[in-house]
C-alpha cells in the first residue's frame, strides 16, 4: 500500500513539474504580431455604476497601439451615474462612442452586450469588462493569437490590482505567479 502511494505522489509530483514548465514557458515567449493581424476589431465594453479608477480604466482602451479600433461603451440606464465619465472619454477618444440601451433578459451585463453586439461590423470583437485597465499593446497581443486557423476564442485572465478589500487583496496572490511580464 506504501510504495502505491509513493507512485502516485511521484506521478502527481511529475505531472506538476511539467505544469510549471509549460506555464513559465508560456509567458516567458514575448507576443509579437505580424502582419496577418485582423485590420479592424471592435471593443465591447459594458458599463455599469462608478468603478474605483473609472475614466484611467476606461481611457486605457482608448490609448491601444492598434491600426484600426472602435470602442463602444454600452449603459442600460441613462441615469447611471457612469454616464457622464462614459461621455466625457468617448468625446476625447476618436474611436470610441456610447451606446444606452438594454436588450431582453435577466443578465445584465448580457443585455447590454446584445444591443453592442447589433452595432458591430467588424469580424473580430473583444469584450471587456469596464474594471479592466491595459497597456497600449493588449488588443494586438489578444488578436495575436486569432493568427492560428485553429483559434477561434481568445480568453485572458486578469488580476485585480490597488485592492481595497480583503477578499480584492487575495486575489491577486492566486494569480501573481501567471502574470506574463510588460514588454
Amino acid at each position: 500500500m506504501t510504495e502505491t502511494v509513493l507512485v502516485l505522489v511521484a506521478v502527481s509530483a511529475l505531472y506538476w513539474l511539467l505544469v510549471l514548465v509549460e506555464v513559465r514557458r508560456l509567458y516567458s515567449t514575448p507576443l509579437t504580431a505580424t502582419a496577418a493581424v485582423p485590420a479592424s476589431v471592435l471593443v465591447l465594453k459594458p458599463v455599469r455604476g462608478l468603478d474605483d479608477a473609472a475614466t484611467e480604466n476606461l481611457e486605457s482602451f482608448c490609448r491601444q497601439d492598434y491600426p484600426e479600433m472602435e470602442v463602444l461603451f454600452g449603459v442600460a440606464d441613462p441615469e447611471d451615474p457612469v454616464v457622464p465619465v462614459v461621455d466625457d472619454v468617448a468625446s476625447r477618444c476618436h474611436k470610441a462612442r456610447v451606446v444606452v440601451g438594454s436588450g431582453p433578459g435577466t443578465n445584465p451585463k448580457a443585455a447590454v452586450l446584445e444591443v453592442l453586439a447589433k452595432e458591430a461590423s467588424n469580424s473580430v470583437i473583444v469584450v471587456s469588462d469596464s474594471d479592466m485597465r491595459v497597456g497600449p499593446d493588449y488588443l494586438t497581443a489578444v488578436v495575436t493569437a486569432l493568427e492560428d486557423p485553429k483559434v477561434g476564442l481568445v480568453t485572458c485572465p486578469y488580476r485585480g490590482v490597488e485592492a481595497g478589500t480583503l477578499t480584492a487583496r487575495v486575489e491577486p496572490a492566486r494569480f501573481h505567479s501567471l502574470e506574463r511580464p510588460t514588454q
